[in-house]
């Protein structure tokens, strides 16, 4: 009488969890990604990452310049004039973002770009991040 009692429980138990079941998934809607579309801050993100990195040329370029030995000593003096044909900042580092998600090597993205290696650095940071990211901008 008790086994009785259980079988019929646990058919009830199995017939109420598959209703449920049913109703569950009845009822769920499935979820659309727009995986292909970054999200509206990216191109603001990316825009800002480029303002970084124009501001902080200057400081990773003082930065790489060697230290005088002493704070008396005298800076040493240049003996190549200072390039003024480099191209602006923003189409450098757009060259060596294009090149490095290409999967092209960080020397010649760095050759290319005439990018300081703190500047590298950063770029691959930056793209390592957004290898990260569950989309990817094309």
């Amino acid at each position: 009488m008790v086994l009785t009692v259980f079988i019929v429980g646990q058919v009830m138990l199995d017939l109420v969890l598959i209703v449920l079941l049913v109703v569950a998934l009845a009822r769920h809607r499935p979820r659309t990604r727009s995986s292909d579309a970054p999200p509206e801050w990216y191109q603001e993100f990316l825009r800002l990452t480029e303002d970084l990195l124009q501001v902080t040329e200057p400081v990773l370029a003082a930065l790489e310049s060697p230290i005088p030995a002493a704070m008396d000593a005298a800076p040493p003096e240049r003996t190549a004039p200072v390039r003024t044909d480099r191209p602006w900042p923003s189409a450098r580092y757009r060259a060596a973002f294009s090149l490095l998600r290409a999967g092209g090597h960080r020397d010649e993205a760095a050759r290319r770009g005439e990018l300081l290696p703190r500047e590298l650095r950063l770029i691959e940071s930056l793209l390592a991040a957004e290898s990260r990211l569950p989309f990817r901008e094309k």
